[in-house]
């Protein structure tokens, strides 16, 4: 998917990626840090998925009422 994005979003940041693919993405850690990962503060790590229109569009409601509540948990 990233691949495909980039290659949608034809940017010149992105020529060297997609030339060197196989050694690039081999170097990207995709994992959640643990030490910003702490269940019991919502706003400490927040994932904004935007590979489609939908995820964007449910990435940005989550996010901004997580942020309008000050980071408090519901």
């Amino acid at each position: 998917m990233s691949f495909i994005r980039m290659i949608e979003r034809n940017s010149s940041r992105d020529i060297s990626k997609l030339e060197n693919w196989d050694s690039f993405i081999e170097g990207v850690d995709f994992s959640i840090p643990k030490p910003i990962d702490d269940p019991n503060v919502v706003d400490d790590l927040l994932l904004f998925y935007n590979s489609t229109e939908d995820e964007y569009e449910t990435s940005m409601k989550n996010t901004s009422d997580i942020l309008g509540r000050g980071g408090e948990k519901r």
